[in-house]
């Protein structure tokens, strides 16, 4: 490998960096950064070598640290940490076969993730500047895993000067290893099939793999799963004796896999699909006096609009005060955020408005985040929202 081009910045700023969360701030740089990539030594002001860093320079935070030891091999160095990433999963998820694989900054391989169904891998690079090097680790994830199919989510680069940073960004899905995409895996004690060019909710289907297994426990009765999409909740509680389980999207593709999937696994008997969206479809179900023992609750994403906030408070408020109508006396209640226009305090401050409207009180039973398989290092905000299993109960 070629010499690393160098950047002196703020030894004080590296050292708090390195023990929090490992970024470097622009004001942090002394001088000017280079034009070269994607990787680049760090120096301090007497010129100390503070090992090397991601360049990603149109971000306020261009330097995402990735070693203090220098090296002219960081491709070599980030196989190494996924062949470790890669062991400590078997040891902590038990021979699972879909799970995160590499969950960047915990990983110690910043802005780049790795999802792992069966024999196919899911890699996600959400900085244009790891784009690149996620194409070079392809062949050694490969090797690592066995993969027969291997797609990328990259995120799609904008003319320099023009950047901009949303978290909503559009991201380009391109098959970089095998041919054909469908996958299959064990999720608990079923099989699931998944295509994994299906769109970037793909790779966030890992967070919530051990929070629709933790569920099972309360399978009973009806269950309601609206904007179902991968569906894991429903199939779950369906496996786990649920009488009846009834899946709402407005995407047939998605119902159309939940039913091959409930034919697979030998549970047809317990699924029933309603296409339709989720305020129309939860309207309909109590027009004709229908409740249930569970509900799982995915709210849509608001993506556009300068409202976005207020847009995304407002339809919240509108879902969760439907969906708990039909919710009875000690039923179950799971949901999350499903926006980043709101914050999780507010979300909770919406559920208990929409449970106050329509007389019913909410215990927690349960704050969920995902499992082991997506570390967050210590001092790292982690941006994920957390999913709340609820207990509604009535009041006079």
């Amino acid at each position: 490998m070629s010499e690393l081009a160098t950047v002196q910045v703020s030894g004080k700023a590296h050292r708090a960096a390195s023990q929090t969360r490992p970024w470097l701030h622009k004001d942090h740089v002394l001088g000017t950064l280079p034009d070269k990539g994607p990787f680049v030594s760090l120096v301090d002001e007497n010129a100390l070598s503070l090992g090397f860093a991601l360049l990603d320079k149109d971000d306020d935070h261009p330097l995402k640290l990735v070693s203090t030891a220098r090296t002219r091999d960081p491709i070599g160095l980030l196989r190494t940490r996924l062949e470790r990433a890669m062991s400590r999963r078997k040891n902590d998820l038990m021979g699972a076969d879909a799970y995160r694989l590499c969950h960047g900054e915990g990983d110690g391989v910043p802005r780049f993730f790795v999802d792992r169904f069966g024999d196919g891998l899911c890699i996600t690079s959400v900085t244009p500047a790891m784009n690149d090097v996620a194409r070079q680790l392809v062949q050694p994830l490969v090797d690592i895993t066995g993969a027969r199919v291997v797609v990328h989510y990259a995120l799609r680069d904008h003319a320099e000067g023009t950047a901009t940073r949303r978290q909503d960004a559009p991201f380009d899905c391109t098959v970089v290893h095998g041919d054909d995409p469908q996958v299959r895996f064990h999720h608990g004690g079923l099989i699931r099939q998944l295509d994994l060019t299906a769109g970037f909710h793909v790779p966030a289907l890992t967070s919530r793999l051990d929070m629709q297994r933790y569920v099972r426990r309360w399978a009973r009765g009806q269950v309601l799963d609206v904007k179902c999409g991968f569906g894991g909740f429903g199939m779950q509680l369906a496996d786990a004796g649920a009488k009846e389980v009834v899946f709402v999207d407005d995407e047939s593709s998605s119902l159309d896999d939940v039913k091959q999937d409930a034919h697979t696994n030998g549970i047809p008997a317990a699924i029933r699909t309603v296409e339709q969206g989720a305020l129309q479809a939860l309207h309909s179900l109590d027009t004709k006096g229908e409740r249930f023992s569970v509900i799982v609750m995915h709210p849509a994403e608001v993506r556009e609009g300068k409202d976005r906030r207020e847009a995304a408070e407002m339809r919240l408020q509108k879902l969760h005060k439907s969906a708990l109508k039909l919710v009875g006396e000690g039923g179950i209640y799971v949901t999350w955020p499903g926006t980043t226009a709101v914050d999780q305090e507010t979300f909770e401050r919406i559920l208990t408005d929409a449970a106050q409207q329509g007389r019913k009180r909410l215990q927690v039973l349960s704050r969920m985040q995902a499992g082991p398989d997506h570390p967050v290092l210590v001092g790292m905000h982690d941006p994920s929202a957390t999913t709340l299993l609820l207990r509604v109960l009535s009041t006079t």
